[in-house]
This record gives C-alpha cells, structure tokens and sequence, in this order.
C-alpha cells in the first residue's frame, strides 16, 4: 500500500504564478501591503500638447523598462499595437502598426475634418498584442489638416 507520502508526490500541481511585492511600512511598523506587480509600459510621445499635420510621420514612442524603481514584468519580444482617439480616449481606432521594439512610425490621420477645423482631443495608447498591459498620452494633442 503507497504511503501518503508517495500519494502526495504523485500528484501534479498546476499553479498560476503571479509576481508580488510585500511592502513593508517605514520603521517596520503596521501591517506588511502586497502588491501585485503588472506588466508596465509609459508612452513617452506623443504624449499631449503637441501639434501633429494629417499626413506627415510622428514617431510613436514607450518604455518598458524600470518604472517607478521597479523592473517592467515586460519580456523581450513582446509585440506592441497603437491606437488612436480623436476623442480623449473615449473610443480608440488601431493605427494597424505593430512593432516588437519601442517605436513606431505612425502617418498622422484623423477623421473627416469638417471644414478646416483641428482635432483637439486626440490621443495615441500603445499596448502589447495580448493586453497586458498598456499607457495612453497623459493629455489631448491636436491634429491640424
């Protein structure tokens, strides 16, 4: 007869791991917070207030590296995509560009203009292919025809 033992290290475990961090207040004082660490990426441009013309070519660019002191969980030969917003970021429209670096070469489009009048809340979000993780510009940029 096998022994609980043998029973116990028969068995296959399967187990999602998630990478965490305990944090532990200053003076080790109070309780001990975990957190749990996501994959990280910060678009760095553009990334509001600039002005961008219909047509011409805008580098799109992030990092994934250590962010806010900690090491982006970001692996190497992740694939990012772009989305743009011309509407804060209410509703995002796939640039279709994907690039398993930290640029991209986006052509400035934009919706029908009515008139000549600028798009004044457009904004660009970068994310890896499997949504993982994500960042959009901090505030509105515009386009001008």
């Amino acid at each position: 007869m096998p022994s609980a033992v043998n029973q116990i290290l028969a068995t296959t475990v399967t187990a999602t791991i998630r990478p965490l961090l305990s944090v532990i207040p200053a003076g080790g004082s109070g309780a001990a917070r975990t957190i749990e660490l996501q994959p990280a990426i910060r678009l760095d441009s553009p990334n509001g207030g600039e002005t961008l013309t219909v047509g011409t070519a805008t580098t799109i660019h992030w990092s994934t590296g250590a962010l806010d002191h900690i090491t982006s969980l970001v692996q190497s030969g992740t694939v990012f995509t772009a989305d743009v917003s011309y509407d804060g970021g209410t509703t995002w429209v796939p640039t279709g560009l994907q690039s398993s670096t930290d640029t991209m070469t986006w052509t400035v489009s934009g919706p029908a203009i009515v008139g000549s009048s600028p798009i004044t809340r457009a904004r660009v979000r970068v994310r890896t292919v499997q949504e993982s993780a994500a960042d959009q510009s901090d505030a509105d940029f515009t386009i001008v025809p």
